[in-house]
């Protein structure tokens, strides 16, 4: 997935313009397609393309249009790479101003529709609109947008990547007018429908993969009259979501993102970061659960320092149902600790812990959490022994449990989830390892059920969550980390590290092997040692999790 960059500065609280067409102003030169061009086979103002290993045919057909009597029509019949699409001439356009776009479509492959923006120097970047699901029959599409300060001249690329048709019509480009925002969220209970159609003003809907989606803008909701739905009836890959049009944010701050749900199975929530430079990251943030009834999600989470506008997707991912009302995207400013802390965790208990990582880690006075992986623990030569877990403690780290087989504990029978918990942690204790109070969750997934396991057993749950835990964001069984990669730069660490300290939160990085292997999962020495400097250099204090706990509860 990509998506759109449009940018903007400012903080969300209060009401701000957002955007709905003022339906009278179309940019688009012979938007109908009626009017043909010198070669007749291509449309006044308008454009044929294709790149890539494929081969495509354009055609300006008679009949069959949604609206006059010619359409336009892409196929591709062997495809490898690339795509093909048809584009209007680009027009002017205010830089930092609201847009809406829509067209008429039908085809019988999903498609992406791309915005192109040539800038004030002539540079040319493409920034994702959003993308339309396979259909038999003719169907709008529209979305919102920002034109980025520098913009000068767009075009819209709707755009196939597969073997398959599309074929578009009727394409409407306008300025727009203002929607009040509502906790940092245009139409944030999604009372007010855009003009002309039947679906809420300020919102957009994205699928892609293979899967069967349905969008519904019901007439029924949490408070009000209405909500929207996502629901998938068939599912291989992909997901379905609504979602609003991206915010103005500012980077390097928190943002709370919460909303009112029901659904029949677990959700997936990401955050669509928009960065100055036109590109697009997602954030996984944690997952809700299934309610039959209307549920509270929220979850707070740092916007990176670059990012300049950012919306968030609450997503179907299987078969299921997901209906969403009440929305609030606002700034949440963090409430540090006394003291900013950093915890070292390494996962599994890999032997190059013990060979590679010890040294360096004695050499900065640091001590570290180990979540040991039981059923390895002198089974495998990979992974560490008794022996050497003993001399860890001996040398003031701390040993923790990671499970007996690392199993995804969510698809697990609650009595062999019981076994995963219980067992690994008498495993240690059988052999010396007393207390054993901290636990983190294999893959980093839990959910009520595994989490009610853990408590009975535990102090504390460590996820993979992205993010920094703060007095006004704690949860025990839910510690978010940074997670260390062999990509991760020592730059990304710093900044980690910074943002604590600045903030006085507590964090924790993730540390799996270290050696000189080239998995994804590794960390080499000299990778490790420059992190330890950059954490020195700052002067954060590092803590063992069992330390860093007694420390910040009292606190709370």
């Amino acid at each position: 997935m990509r998506v759109s960059a449009a940018l903007l500065a400012l903080a969300l609280a209060g009401a701000s313009p957002v955007i709905a067409s003022n339906g009278n102003q179309n940019l688009i030169a012979n938007p109908s397609v009626e009017s043909p061009g010198t070669d007749p086979g291509i449309p006044l103002s308008w454009n044929k393309s294709s790149w890539g290993d494929n081969t495509v045919s354009h055609s300006y057909r008679k009949g069959g249009a949604q609206e006059g009597g010619h359409s336009l029509v892409v196929t591709i019949t062997r495809y490898k790479s690339g795509d093909a699409k048809w584009y209007f001439e680009p027009v002017n356009v205010e830089p930092n101003q609201h847009y809406v776009y829509s067209e008429y479509y039908r085809g019988d492959v999903p498609s992406e529709i791309y915005l192109q923006v040539q800038d004030t120097a002539g540079k040319l970047t493409h920034q994702f609109l959003g993308a339309a699901p396979k259909s038999k029959h003719w169907t709008e599409t529209l979305f919102h947008f920002t034109t980025p300060v520098a913009a000068k001249r767009i075009t819209v690329f709707h755009a196939i990547a597969a073997v398959g048709y599309l074929q578009t019509d009727n394409f409407i480009l306008e300025p727009a007018e203002a929607l009040e925002l509502t906790d940092g969220v245009p139409n944030a209970s999604l009372e007010q429908a855009h003009e002309g159609t039947n679906a809420p003003a300020g919102w957009q809907t994205g699928n892609w993969g293979k899967n069967a989606a349905k969008f519904t803008y019901l007439k029924t909701g949490r408070t009000g009259r209405r909500s929207v739905k996502a629901q998938i009836t068939a599912y291989t890959d992909g997901d379905a979501k609504w979602y609003f049009d991206p915010q103005p944010v500012t980077g390097g701050q928190h943002y709370r993102f919460s909303d009112w749900y029901r659904s029949d199975m677990v959700t997936q929530v990401a955050a669509m970061i928009i960065l100055a430079d036109g590109t697009t990251q997602y954030l996984g943030l944690p997952p809700a659960e299934p309610s039959r009834h209307w549920r509270r999600y929220s979850t707070k989470f740092l916007v990176p320092p670059s990012t300049v506008r950012a919306s968030v997707f609450h997503v179907v991912a299987s078969v299921g149902y997901l209906i969403a009302d009440d929305y609030s995207f606002v700034p949440s400013p963090t409430v540090g600790f006394n003291r900013a802390l950093v915890s070292l965790t390494f996962d599994d208990g890999w032997k190059s812990v013990r060979e590679q990582a010890l040294t360096i880690l004695e050499r900065f006075d640091a001590r570290s959490t180990e979540y040991i992986l039981t059923s390895a623990v002198g089974t495998d030569p990979e992974y560490m022994t008794v022996a050497d877990l003993r001399h860890l403690v001996d040398a003031g780290h701390q040993i923790g449990s990671h499970s007996v087989s690392h199993a995804d504990l969510t698809t697990l029978r609650p009595r062999a989830v019981n076994r995963e918990v219980k067992d690994s942690r008498e495993f240690l204790r059988k052999n010396g390892f007393m207390p054993v109070l901290d636990w983190a969750s294999p893959y980093g997934t839990s959910n009520t059920s595994t989490t009610a396991a853990v408590k009975k057993y535990y102090r504390s749950q460590r996820s993979v969550q992205a993010g920094f835990n703060s007095k006004d964001d704690f949860d025990v069984y839910a510690l978010k980390v940074q997670n260390v990669l062999l990509s991760t730069t020592a730059a990304e660490v710093q900044g980690w590290v910074e943002q604590a300290a600045r903030d006085k939160t507590w964090l924790i990085l993730v540390y799996h092997e270290v050696g000189t292997n080239s998995h994804e999962y590794s960390t080499t020495p000299a990778q490790l040692e420059s992190h330890l400097e950059i954490i020195k250099k700052a002067g954060v204090p590092i803590v063992t999790v069992d330390q860093a706990l007694n420390e910040v509860l009292p606190q709370l």
